[in-house]
C-alpha cells in the first residue's frame, strides 16, 4: 500500500508536534548544552514513485514550518541523490536532484529558502551588530516565500 499525504498542514504539525514532544520529554537533562530543544528532524522525505511533485513540495514545506515553529534547529531531507533502487531497477526518488541531474521542486525550495537566510541574516547583523538567535531566525523564517503556506491542494 502507498504512503498516503498529510490530510492538512494542521494534521501534519499535531503529528509531528507530538513526537518531538514525546522525544523531548525522554531526554535527560544537560546542564553543559544551551538552553532551548535539542530535538531535530535529521530524515523525511517524500519519494517520486509515490508522491507527484506539487505533493512533495507541499507536505516539505508544512514539515519544514513546523520543525521551525516547534523549535527544531534543524529539519533535513533524505536526500540530495536518491540511494534507494527497487529490485527491478526503479528509482524510489528519494531526491532533491533526480537521476536526470534535475533539481525537483524541494530542492527549489530548499534553495530559496538558504537564500532568504542568508539575505536575512547579513540584514540582521547589520542592524544588530550582531547574529540572531536561533528563534529569532526561526520566527523571521516562518515568513519567507518558500515556506508560505502552500494550497492544500497544490499540483504541479
Amino acid at each position: 500500500m502507498p504512503p498516503t499525504s498529510p490530510a492538512s498542514a494542521e494534521a501534519l504539525r499535531k503529528k509531528l508536534f507530538a513526537g518531538l514532544n514525546l522525544i523531548e520529554s525522554n531526554l535527560r537533562p544537560r546542564p553543559h548544552l544551551p538552553a532551548g530543544t535539542r530535538v531535530w528532524i535529521r530524515e523525511f522525505g517524500y519519494p517520486s514513485m509515490s508522491y507527484s511533485g506539487a505533493e512533495a513540495v507541499r507536505n516539505t514545506r508544512w514539515v519544514l514550518r513546523a520543525g521551525l515553529e516547534w523549535g527544531c534547529p534543524f529539519v533535513l531531507y533524505w536526500e540530495l541523490y536518491n540511494n534507494e533502487v527497487e529490485a527491478d531497477g526503479k528509482q524510489r526518488g528519494y531526491w532533491m536532484i533526480d537521476d536526470e541531474g534535475r533539481e525537483i521542486g524541494v530542492y527549489r525550495t530548499y534553495a530559496a529558502f538558504y537564500r532568504e537566510a542568508g539575505a536575512f541574516l547579513r540584514s540582521f547583523a547589520s542592524r544588530n551588530g550582531r547574529l540572531p538567535t536561533r528563534r529569532e531566525l526561526a520566527a523571521a523564517a516562518l515568513g519567507f516565500p518558500p515556506l508560505s503556506p502552500f494550497p492544500e491542494s497544490a499540483t504541479e
